[in-house]
């Protein structure tokens, strides 16, 4: 008997059905680092050959969700980043044919790096701090200049922020099928 599961069920519905838009972005994701780690697990472990299967299915499916969760207004960044999921969806499936884990395990990097980016849009939005993007956007989403002719620092562009510097021996390394131009 699975005492918990209703509980637990009844649990992750509430938890979605209050969760703000970034919030339930950010558990997209996580939950597609997490299906990244299965598939690319059962590839390693697989001498047959890689066929598609449900964990590799959901995980097309989530990157699918978050495809469609990108805005299809005409700003630059929301085409980038829908080209960011197609992307993604491409070189998944790639990883299917191929039966390449590594390719699964770039995958996750790129979804772990877009986590991280909405784990700070969340805690910003939790602490009451103003929109991240409301005072870099303007009304059509392109960016303002931020700079003041006075003595002040400049506000910063928030979606522009620098990630701290890595040392190369700590930095995951891609093969060089991973190729974001196109």
């Amino acid at each position: 008997m699975n005492y918990g599961a209703p509980s637990n069920a009844n649990y992750l519905e509430s938890l979605v059905r209050s969760a703000p838009p970034a919030r339930l972005r950010l558990m997209l994701i996580e939950k597609g680092i997490g299906l990244c780690q299965v598939v690319s697990d059962r590839i390693k472990a697989s001498t047959a050959k890689v066929v598609w299967d449900e964990q590799s299915l959901h995980l097309f499916d989530v990157l699918n969700e978050l495809l469609s969760g990108v805005a299809s207004d005409d700003i630059p960044v929301t085409r980038q980043v829908a080209d960011l999921y197609v992307f993604l969806l491409q070189h998944l499936n790639k990883a299917i044919t191929v039966g390449d884990y590594s390719m699964i395990d770039e995958l996750r990097l790129v979804l772990e790096t877009e986590a991280e980016t909405w784990r700070m849009v969340c805690a910003q939005s939790a602490s009451g701090s103003p929109d991240v993007f409301a005072n870099s956007l303007g009304k059509h989403g392109e960016p303002v200049n931020t700079q003041t002719t006075s003595t002040r620092a400049p506000a910063p562009n928030a979606y522009r922020a620098q990630p701290a510097p890595h040392r190369s021996e700590d930095r995951p390394t891609l093969s060089s099928s991973l190729n974001l131009q196109g």
